[in-house]
C-alpha cells in the first residue's frame, strides 16, 4: 500500500465507515437491545472464579479462559455488564479500522475501504456486541491480532503478535484452529526462506503439541465426540437437529473400552459416500447461512448476499500480493472451520462463521475492485476519476 494515510479519501472513507457502524450499531440495539444468555451466565461465573483464585470448574471451560480473564477485569474495577458491552461495541470499531489497515496493507486502501464497509455494514456480525458471549471478542480479536502481525517487523514485534495470537486462541475453542492456521504461517515463512533445519524442528514441536492436545481433550471430554459421532449417523446439521440426510447402515456402538476416535474413524472409513454427501450439505449450510426456521426471505437474502462476495473472494485470493503467508492463515483458518462445521456440527445462529466472514471479506474486496461500476466509484471518491 503506497497511498498516505489521513489524506482526503483516507479520511473520507473512514467517516463513512464510523457512519455506517453507528448506524449499524443503533439498530441492533433498538431491534434486540442488551440480552444475556444462559452461556453468558456461565461465563461470568467462571470469571468471578478467576477473581478468587480458582480454576474453571470443567476441563473443557478453560479453552474459554481468554474471555473469562476479559471478563474478569470489568467485574474487578467494578464496571460489570455495562462495561463489557461498551468495550466490546469500542473493539468492533477498532476491530474495522485494523481491517481497513490490514486490507490496504496486503491489497490497497481502496480494498480495505470496501472490506471494512462489508463489515460494518453486516448486521448479524454486530448482534453479539451487546451481550456476554465470545463472538464479539473473538472476531475483533481476530483481526486486530492478524493486523499486528502482518505490521511487524522487528523480532520483538513478532513475537508480540504471536502473543496476542495466541490469546485470541484461548477466547474460544475453535481459536485452537487459528493457532494451528498461525503454525502453518510459521511453516511457510521458515519453508519460503529455505531455513531447512529450523523448519524440520518446528514441524516437530507442532505435531507433538497438535497430538498431544487432541489425547488431551479426547481423553477428558470423550462425551462430546459421542454426541458428534452420533449427531453424523443421525444425518443433523446441527445438535441433533435438522435431520437432513438419512442413515440407512449400522449404527455406531462405544459399548465396552471401545476408543472413541478410533470408533469414529472406522465409521468414516465405512461409509464414505454417505458422509461426503452429508459434509458438502453441512457445508453449504455453514457457508450459505440458511436455516429451516428462517424465512424463506431470510434465506434468500442471504444466498444473495453471500455467495458473490465468496465468488469475489476466490477472485481476489488468486491475486498475487507479497503477503501470501498470511492469505495462506486465512485460507487454513477458513477452512478450518468449515471441516469442523462439516464433521461435527453447524452453528444454528452462524457463531461458526461469524468471526470468519470479515477475513473473506479482505478478499472479496480485492475481487469487487475488478467489477467496473465498484471500480468507478471508488475512484471518483479518492479523487482519481
Amino acid at each position: 500500500m503506497n497511498e498516505k494515510f489521513f489524506s482526503f479519501p483516507q479520511k473520507l472513507f473512514l467517516f463513512v465507515l464510523v457512519i455506517v457502524w453507528s448506524i449499524v450499531q443503533i439498530n441492533r440495539y433498538l431491534t434486540y437491545g442488551f440480552f444475556l444468555s444462559s452461556d453468558s451466565s456461565r461465563y461470568l461465573n467462571e470469571a468471578m472464579m478467576i477473581l478468587n483464585g480458582d480454576l474453571p470448574s470443567r476441563p473443557l471451560y478453560i479453552l474459554y479462559i481468554g474471555y473469562d480473564l476479559f471478563l474478569s477485569i470489568f467485574l474487578y474495577t467494578g464496571l460489570g455488564i455495562p462495561g463489557i458491552m461498551t468495550a466490546q461495541l469500542l473493539l468492533s470499531l477498532v476491530a474495522a479500522y485494523c481491517l481497513y489497515l490490514l486490507t490496504a496493507k496486503i491489497y490497497d486502501s481502496k480494498a480495505g475501504f470496501l472490506a471494512a464497509l462489508f463489515y460494518v455494514s453486516f448486521p448479524r456480525i454486530h448482534i453479539y456486541n451487546f451481550t456476554v458471549l465470545t463472538e464479539s471478542f473473538f472476531t475483533s480479536m481476530i483481526i486486530i491480532s492478524l493486523f499486528c502481525l502482518v505490521i511487524s517487523n522487528k523480532p520483538w514485534q513478532k513475537v508480540c503478535s504471536g502473543i496476542l495470537l495466541f490469546f485470541t486462541s484461548t477466547i474460544r475453542p475453535h481459536g485452537f484452529f487459528l493457532l494451528l492456521a498461525f503454525f502453518v504461517y510459521i511453516l511457510y515463512s521458515f519453508f519460503s526462506s529455505k531455513r531447512y533445519k529450523t523448519l524440520i524442528f518446528v514441524s516437530t514441536i507442532i505435531t507433538l503439541t497438535v497430538l498431544f492436545s487432541v489425547k488431551t481433550f479426547g481423553e477428558k471430554e470423550s462425551e462430546i465426540f459421542k454426541r458428534c459421532a452420533v449427531n453424523l449417523m443421525d444425518g443433523y446439521a446441527f445438535l441433533n437437529t435438522w435431520k437432513i440426510l438419512e442413515f440407512k447402515g449400522e449404527p455406531l456402538s462405544f459399548q465396552g473400552d471401545k476408543n472413541v476416535l478410533l470408533t469414529i474413524i472406522l465409521f468414516i472409513l465405512t461409509n464414505p459416500f454417505y458422509l461426503l454427501k452429508l459434509w458438502a450439505m453441512k457445508i453449504s449450510v455453514f457457508f450459505l447461512f440458511i436455516r429451516p426456521f428462517f424465512s424463506k426471505f431470510h434465506n434468500i437474502v442471504s444466498i444473495v448476499t453471500l455467495v458473490p462476495l465468496y465468488i469475489l473472494g476466490v477472485i481476489g485470493l488468486i491475486q498475487k500480493t507479497e503477503f501470501s503467508g498470511v492469505k495462506l492463515m486465512i485460507v487454513v483458518f477458513c477452512l478450518l472451520q468449515a471441516v469442523s462445521a462439516a464433521l461435527i456440527i453447524v452453528e444454528p445462529d452462524g457463531r461458526d462463521l461469524l468471526p470468519i466472514l470479515p477475513l473473506i471479506f479482505i478478499f472479496s474486496a480485492s475481487g469487487a475492485q475488478k467489477i467496473p461500476l465498484v471500480k468507478r466509484i471508488i475512484s471518483k471518491a479518492s479523487g482519481r476519476c
